[in-house]
């Protein structure tokens, strides 16, 4: 079979292209060439009719790098002030997304949402771009440059470049909230009343939470006058919720709004909007606020630097939620990244521990005991020996809880929180050597209390196996030193209990339940508890044991 080309005579090609059809000012407007992610089939570009008149694209051709994109579709027609994307893939295909299943509503079809109605159907075609720099040209048939876009850098990992004016030269990084503004006007378009909500930050502060609202004038005339309302959203209704005043905002300035809220549960669903203007899409955002329930999670036990054997990190986290916690789409960190604990539910129960380990085979046999439950995620933050910082972050982004360590214990000791209450925020070395994975720590601290006190509750103790006061918690508070001595003694002045012998670091608790060194049960009587800080002081307090 031979193939026929249609070639259109000179006078009649000229006639098209210098009809009113096509005296249009079609410009490529918008590149997303660092795509969100490590995807690489979410590349797309704008092109956009700047003109009252109609544009017809089977006139035009591009050229990306050496690939020429020709327009020959079902759609030809540009319309006045209309947007059109050309994107590397347009469906999603498994796992591989395209750009409706990131920009649309990810249903699988074109069209079936008001945004996607406002467009034609995205022109679906193979290409590449180039994240560090790169140019398209859009030509007309007479093989003529009718629009070129160049950038020159990287810019931020999933936000387009766009063109500052439809036809001008200038480009710049979009500022919009989620990157880029496919089928919009850019972002970085002036406008003249324009003020942007760029970001809303929150910050649990162990109870209350502070929300921290950023808004900058983008408009080219000042702003006055303006409110920021918050509501919640409570079974899919808006509840008004505070109105926040805004300072008046030159062009180009920008205003932190800072405010702390004492939220009931969880998590609570929330919304900030400004006022009207002639840019509504940066201004409202719906967010997610902690509640005084919140970190449902915890960081507990924390070894960093493992030796004799062990050849994991692991990170221990804990539960204190009074209900199952969902962990898919968690994260944990050092100071510089984060990385998922599991893209799949993996469900917490109400006080369980569980493990996070750097290298599952190599935990398990050195913890070759171990019941509990431990997970590897995907990428493991590798901790710094001589510090670090060890974070948990939410699946909203929010920092649920942090640890920051001067320096990892040697001997496979590790850094453990305290977890007798009051002392829950505290922490210090483990006991033993290993730590206590998949259960309760025992912690051992170094004191820098300003003098010496020691608290005894209860001071009269009935060791009799009935549950009530059968033991003395002994709570010290003690200035630095190198050695601390903590026995019991009996009314003749002889030592029953040794419970600290010179160690350097101590419990943050102690108990004592009336028995002596070899275990057995001491008569009724009043016994004294010695301590001492070597070179500096000591103290001494009565236990009353009785029946």
């Amino acid at each position: 079979m031979i193939s026929r080309r249609r070639y259109l005579p000179a006078l009649a090609l000229a006639a098209l292209l210098f009809s009113p059809l096509t005296r249009a000012a079609v410009v490529v407007n918008e590149v997303m060439a660092n795509e969100p992610g490590s995807s690489t089939t979410l590349e797309w570009i704008e092109l956009y009719n700047d003109s009252p008149n109609i544009a017809l694209l089977y006139t035009y051709y591009m050229m990306v790098g050496s690939a020429r994109i020709s327009f020959v579709t079902d759609s030809t027609r540009l319309d006045p002030y209309e947007y059109y994307i050309v994107c590397r893939r347009l469906l999603a295909s498994g796992s591989t997304p395209g750009f409706e299943s990131e920009w649309g509503d990810s249903s699988g079809f074109w069209g079936d949402t008001e945004y996607e109605q406002s467009m034609q159907t995205p022109l679906d075609v193979p290409f590449s771009l180039v994240n560090s720099g790169g140019s398209i040209q859009l030509y007309n048939l007479l093989n003529q440059v009718q629009s070129e876009f160049i950038w020159t850098e990287d810019g931020r990992d999933g936000y387009s470049w766009e063109r500052i004016l439809p036809g001008g030269p200038e480009m710049a990084q979009s500022v919009d909230g989620q990157g880029s503004t496919p089928g919009f006007v850019n972002s970085v378009t002036p406008l003249g009343n324009d003020l942007a909500l760029d970001d809303v930050q929150v910050r649990p502060l162990g109870g209350p939470v502070r929300l921290t609202f950023i808004v900058t004038n983008r408009g080219t005339i000042a702003a006055a006058g303006a409110g920021l309302e918050l509501s919640q959203i409570v079974h899919g209704f808006e509840v008004p919720f505070d109105v926040l005043d805004i300072p008046d905002l030159e062009s180009g300035v920008s205003a932190l709004i800072i405010n702390t809220y004492e939220l009931d549960g969880l998590y609570v669903n929330m919304k900030a909007a400004l006022p009207d203007d002639d840019r509504s899409r940066n201004n409202e955002k719906a967010f997610t606020a902690t509640g005084s329930d919140y970190p449902p999670v915890i960081l507990n036990e924390i070894l960093a630097n493992p030796r004799l054997g062990l050849e994991s990190e692991w990170v221990e986290i804990k539960s204190r939620h009074y209900a199952a916690v969902d962990l898919r789409d968690w994260m944990i960190g050092d100071a510089l990244s984060a990385y998922v604990i599991s893209d799949s539910s993996l469900i917490l129960n109400s006080g369980e521990y569980f493990v996070l380990v750097a290298d599952a085979e190599k935990f398990a046999d050195f913890y070759w005991s171990f019941a509990g439950r431990y997970a590897q995620p995907g990428v493991w933050p590798v901790l710094n020996n001589s510090g670090d910082r060890v974070r948990l972050v939410d699946p909203f982004g929010i920092q649920a809880d942090i640890f920051e360590f001067a320096a990892a214990f040697d001997s496979n000791f590790t850094w453990s929180r305290s977890e007798q209450l009051p002392l829950d925020t505290v922490w210090g070395r483990s006991k033993e050597k290993g730590g206590t994975p998949g259960a309760e720590n025992e912690v051992l601290l170094e004191p820098n209390a300003p003098g010496l006190s020691i608290l005894i509750r209860p001071e009269h103790i009935s060791p009799d196996g009935d549950g009530i006061d059968d033991e003395a918690a002994i709570t010290v508070e003690a200035p630095k030193s190198h050695a601390y001595k903590m026995k019991i003694f009996d009314s003749q002045g002889r030592a029953v209990r040794t419970l600290v012998d010179g160690e350097a670091l101590l419990q943050p608790v102690y108990y004592w339940d009336g028995r002596s060194d070899g275990g057995n049960r001491l008569p009724i009587g009043i016994y004294i508890l010695y301590f001492e800080v070597a070179g500096v002081e000591s103290i001494k307090k009565p236990i009353v044991v009785a029946r």
